[in-house]
């Protein structure tokens, strides 16, 4: 035998072990989109659901650079840095606050309560600011400096805000006359803006994406076995 061989033989082993458990991962997540769509009065008992309604909130926050009333946003704050000849925008500040809101059936008066801590939210961008001292003040807010450099800075700001429309994947839970949506055990929980479809297809395509990388490096992991054994 040529022991040589062992270690890319396990090594893509290895990636193709994780990437067939990650592509199995989100399999079972499509299977969650692929419910159907229930209206907020439709919820019935506890479960895994897909619920469509409008965000009403019950103790708003302010966004902090827009001043925007939301129920969450994420402050993703980026610096210009340049070393030789190389340059890029580095993260060094990525915050992301929510708070608890109702989702509000579209069709009656009906409403569920939503915990949205842990979710996976998927909103639409709504572009940034550039403005230097708004910026540092920001950070400074924080209790963050610019950590790499002193280049030019940038941030993007995403909410969601009262009255928008939106889908929420997760687990129901019942309460004394009521029904809330948080996050459950392996379970996923998904809370979004864009058509529940185009989400259903982004996750199946990243599936199939998955998989082939993991069968690619199944057939690496044969062919170095192969040279290992003979």
């Amino acid at each position: 035998m040529r022991m040589g061989y062992a270690v890319p033989t396990l090594f893509f082993g290895a990636v193709s072990a994780i990437g067939f458990w990650l592509a199995q991962r989100k399999a079972r997540k499509v299977k969650f989109f692929q419910q159907e769509e229930l209206e907020v009065s439709q919820v019935r008992g506890a479960g895994v659901c897909k619920v469509h309604g409008v965000v009403v909130a019950q103790q708003p926050l302010t966004a902090p650079v827009s001043g925007k009333p939301c129920v969450w946003y994420r402050m993703l704050v980026q610096e210009y840095v340049q070393a030789g000849r190389y340059s890029r925008w580095a993260t060094i500040h990525d915050e992301a606050i929510c708070a608890p809101f109702q989702l509000k059936d579209r069709k009656g008066p009906g409403t569920i309560d939503v915990d949205p801590a842990g979710a996976e939210v998927l909103l639409a961008g709504e572009g940034g600011t550039e403005d230097h001292g708004t910026l540092v003040r920001y950070l400074e807010s924080r209790g963050k400096t610019r950590l790499l450099g002193y280049g030019e800075l940038r941030a993007n700001e995403t909410t969601l805000q009262p009255g928008e429309k939106i889908f929420v994947l997760g687990t129901v839970v019942e309460a004394p006359g009521r029904y809330a949506l948080k996050l459950g055990t392996k379970t996923p929980f998904v809370l979004s803006d864009t058509d529940s479809g185009q989400v259903a297809y982004a996750e199946n395509s990243k599936m199939y994406v998955t998989r082939f990388w993991a069968g690619a490096a199944a057939l690496m992991t044969l062919w170095w076995l192969w040279h290992l054994l003979r």
